[in-house]
């Protein structure tokens, strides 16, 4: 990987229109490096060049990866929102590092994530730091009681007084 001083946008574009696998993969890597270098940040202009390049990339390039560029951006506060959000709506083996880890998702994002992903994408967020009482709800408002035990071993997840009602409730139905 050069140094963003050393990749210049035309070097960035001759890798886009390369249709070769290994090409495509070497851009991807490229480009996640450079927003996660803090010392040498690209301008507002050249993040979203990137943003835009990545957003096409992500989908025509392998699974493996796709799970090291969302390894990248899960710990990077200033990953760009709509790659986070691309990446854990992808494949579980994708989204994981992202729906655990991944600062950039707000809770209107987890929650759609959670209706319209499957049982897989819900564990996961059911296992991240600092849930908030709405997150929760929709959590528990799967009924799976898989993601809902999970939930309730998450001593970060914060439940709200209707979700903690339910789940009293449950208990003396499910012995789990």
């Amino acid at each position: 990987m050069l140094p963003r001083s050393k990749v210049s946008i035309d070097a960035l574009f001759a890798m886009a229109q390369d249709k070769r696998a290994g090409e495509r993969s070497r851009l991807c890597e490229t480009i996640s490096a450079l927003f996660m270098n803090e010392a040498d940040r690209p301008n507002e202009r050249e993040r979203a060049l990137m943003r835009s390049i990545l957003d096409r990339l992500l989908h025509d390039v392998e699974m493996h990866v796709r799970q090291r560029v969302s390894e990248q951006l899960a710990d990077l506060p200033g990953a760009p929102p709509e790659l986070v959000e691309l990446l854990a709506n992808d494949r579980i083996e994708i989204a994981r590092p992202i729906l655990l880890r991944s600062k950039v998702l707000r809770d209107p994002q987890l929650i759609e994530i959670i209706r319209q992903r499957g049982r897989e994408h819900a564990l996961a967020v059911s296992m991240r730091a600092g849930l908030s009482p709405d997150v929760c709800d929709t959590l528990v408002a799967t009924g799976d009681e898989d993601v809902i035990h999970s939930l309730l071993r998450n001593g970060d997840a914060e439940l709200s007084r209707l979700a903690t009602e339910y789940l009293v409730a449950e208990s003396e139905r499910v012995g789990r």
